[in-house]
């Protein structure tokens, strides 16, 4: 009873503040918002998402009016659980064949998972085959549809273990008829393993096609949210701009996903807390940082080069914290060398089409035998490619914004995108976290900031320029295939290039920032199952 007295008396003492406006403010609109949705749809999924919203919401309130709060407990506690739970709802949310190039990144990691098991790659579940071969389902928009197919094939346990011999697996043509495949390149083990693992537990327990389906996205989703945990515990400055940036809709949709995308982010992250560490710690710096750095570096680099960008922000490591010149220069070296040595061994191959000339990558049959800009092409005509780029910068910069928070989901555009004001509501709390606060006032110096500006501009021209040999034809005024989710890995260093000292919030904005989002990505749901549903 004096327990009950004493936090009865210290709610009373706290009044009601900014943060309870926060919450109340939350819980009207989102059960507003779900109601609203039910009226039009009764769909017992509004009405989960909605409620999980709702729980977030008071669940963080009632933490923060009882517990006392610090920004160790947010970073340690509250946005783990927070991530986990919102990554588990993603993961299960989208149905098989719902998620753009699902399908692909799915049958890379089955493949994955055979290896692992020593097993032909090329073979399947016969249940497993028929789950992602449904035309009515895979790889089109998603409707009811999906869910209602996904329904009709679960079962706990697999009725039809027996092996077939699905050619495409591993080869470039579809089905076993194919007389010609061409072998495709796996995504490096680094980024396919741990959902891999996923899949051949779930075969090894005999469950069904799909619980198998989503036992392998769990696995991919926890992989990449337990690096951007360690990023945020790790990163001595900036840790609500990490927190903000994992819990935009966007991002957890990749990490819900077969999309090895979502390592990608997570040992983006994870590399940047690192530099950061290592640039803002005081005294002598770690052996455990230093190769902790040079591995996460050296592992990334190869799985998508233009984020290799990051890697230089250890230029900025101040001397002072070596034993000697020597260690910080050998140290500096690893950190950018060492990476794109294994990055040129490993993706020799792959680069060499870049550099001798162009393909039609992924474009579609109708295309075939065209041809796709080249380096020589681009380097030989410097004006005509200042103006493609430009004008693509021109045209689609009002589009990258809205992907990258969430806006827009993918291929799912068509109808299930967020209305503008909510996609620019999204952003808008993404900058919030740029700026200074109680729990997170720390600024880098202008020369540093300008830097991550630089970087950040240079990955967004990396990616241009590659989607411009890889994806654009070489009679198209625009380069095509440009997202902004692909700026998601370097998204923290626009935000921390944009964190001003003349910027300061006196609250502590982490636990609003957690809230607000993690309560906010399940009306996301909400909002794309009544759009779905309706059609």
């Amino acid at each position: 009873m004096r327990g009950a007295h004493e936090i009865k008396r210290f709610v009373q003492e706290r009044g009601f503040g900014k943060f309870d406006a926060l919450a109340l403010f939350l819980l009207i609109a989102f059960i507003l918002q779900g109601c609203t949705f039910y009226l039009f749809v009764h769909s017992m999924r509004i009405i989960a998402c909605t409620l999980l919203a709702v729980l977030v919401v008071i669940g963080l309130w009632a933490w923060r009016r009882v517990l006392p709060q610090t920004v160790d407990a947010v970073c340690r506690k509250v946005f783990p659980v927070v991530l986990v739970v919102c990554g588990v709802a993603f993961s299960l949310f989208f149905p098989p064949g719902s998620v753009p190039d699902g399908i692909y990144h799915f049958r890379t990691t089955y493949a994955y998972s055979n290896i692992l098991s020593f097993q032909d790659p090329d073979l399947m579940r016969a249940s497993d085959a028929e789950l992602i071969r449904d035309e009515k389902v895979v790889n089109k928009l998603i409707t009811g549809e999906h869910w209602k197919v996904t329904n009709d094939e679960f079962e706990v346990f697999s009725s039809n273990t027996a092996p077939v011999h699905e050619y495409w697996l591993t080869h470039s043509k579809m089905y076993d008829e194919d007389p010609v495949g061409v072998p495709t390149n796996l995504p490096l083990p680094q980024l396919k393993v741990p959902a891999a693992l996923g899949i051949m537990l779930a075969k090894l327990m005999g469950l069904g096609a799909v619980p198998m389906f989503f036992l392998g996205r769990l696995f991919n989703m926890l992989y990449a949210a337990i690096l951007i945990i360690f990023a945020v515990r790790l990163t001595p400055i900036g840790k609500n701009i990490f927190m903000a940036a994992s819990l935009m809709p966007m991002t957890l949709h990749i990490l819900g996903s077969y999309s090895y995308d979502a390592p990608i982010i997570g040992m983006a992250f994870l590399l940047t807390a690192l530099l950061l560490r290592a640039m803002r710690g005081e005294g002598r710096i770690s052996k455990g940082l230093c190769v902790g750095t040079v591995v996460v570096a050296s592992v990334l680099a190869p799985c998508k080069v233009v984020y290799m960008t990051i890697n230089f922000i250890v230029l900025f490591v101040p001397a002072r914290r070596f034993g000697s010149r020597v260690s910080c220069v050998m140290f500096k070296l690893c950190v950018i060398g060492l990476p794109i040595l294994l990055m040129v061994a490993s993706r020799f191959a792959a680069l060499l089409p870049y550099l001798s000339g162009g393909s039609t990558g992924g474009k579609s049959p109708e295309y075939e035998g065209a041809q796709c800009y080249t380096l020589g092409d681009l380097l030989g005509d410097p004006k005509a490619t200042y103006l493609l780029f430009a004008n693509t910068l021109l045209v689609n910069t009002s589009n990258y914004l809205p992907e990258l928070v969430g806006g827009v989901p993918g291929w799912l555009e068509g109808r299930v995108a967020l209305p503008t004001w909510a996609s620019y509501f999204l952003v808008f709390v993404l900058l919030v976290s740029s700026v200074r606060a109680a729990d997170d006032d720390e600024c880098l110096p202008v020369s540093q900031r300008i830097v991550c500006a630089v970087l950040f501009i240079a990955t967004l021209l990396a990616t241009m320029l590659a989607l411009a040999i890889d994806w654009t034809l070489n009679t198209d005024t625009m380069i095509q295939g440009v997202q902004g989710r692909y700026f998601i890995p370097v998204i923290i260093l626009l935000l921390l290039a944009l964190r001003s000292r003349c910027v300061q919030v006196k609250a502590r904005m982490a636990m609003p920032l957690v809230m607000t989002l993690g309560s906010a990505s399940f009306m996301y749901l909400a909002y794309i199952a009544f759009k779905a549903l309706t059609g």
